[in-house]
């Protein structure tokens, strides 16, 4: 391409836009790779529900997650993939399911365990009367008279919001879309560290806003 990729994740609070981690793939990582480095780097806040989407519900990435989200009492989110398997355990009264997932190593294809999980079917309709939209949701959220399953779903919805914070990052901060103005790997990295740092200060300031005005 006349272009290069810089590739890189950012762990999001969703409510004011606050980036509170970011990795930036340096030797052609993916996404899932940098995220598992980023989330095993630091701590997640206590108690977080961590959102994702389909390019992170796979069952070596919550293999990995499991572990450290109970270390801070936190669970997890994300969207499957329709092609993925898993057996079903039991119904619950809200139709949601606990499923069992194997989990496979991607380097050695051999298989480390087994995990279950509460699989979601929700069929979303962006505007009234249009084609609703089958995703499948997976959490290690299992008590479903506590979290129900159309209170998940609604949270899921609430990811959007990394998209429209990449919007707020790309076209209002930076200005140039896609296109960075840095000409090395080394200043692009720096310069999208740059405009993260940014994003950060008009978080603090919203925060600030919100506070004054009660």
């Amino acid at each position: 391409p006349a272009f290069a990729r810089l590739l890189g994740v950012v762990l999001l609070e969703l409510g004011l836009h606050q980036p509170l981690d970011a990795a930036i793939g340096w030797q052609g990582e993916g996404e899932s790779t940098l995220a598992r480095q980023m989330l095993a780097a630091k701590p997640l806040p206590e108690r977080s529900l961590l959102l994702g989407d389909r390019l992170f519900g796979s069952p070596w990435l919550m293999w990995f997650l499991l572990p450290l989200l109970a270390a801070c009492q936190g669970a997890f989110l994300l969207r499957a993939r329709t092609g993925l398997k898993a057996k079903r355990i039991q119904r619950y009264a809200d139709g949601s399911w606990l499923v069992e997932i194997k989990v496979t190593d991607p380097e050695t294809k051999r298989k480390v365990g087994v995990i279950r999980v509460r699989e979601i079917l929700a069929d979303i309709r962006v505007e009234t009367g249009g084609k609703p939209l089958r995703i499948r949701l997976w959490t290690s959220l299992l008590d479903a008279a506590a979290h129900p399953a159309m209170e998940l779903v609604e949270l899921y919805a609430a990811r959007w919001e990394h998209e429209l914070f990449y919007r707020e990052l790309k076209s209002h901060l930076h200005g140039c879309g896609n296109l960075l103005d840095a000409q090395t790997p080394v200043t692009a990295a720096q310069e999208a560290i740059a405009m993260l740092l940014a994003a950060s200060l008009i978080t603090s300031q919203r925060a600030a806003v919100a506070g004054t005005a009660g």
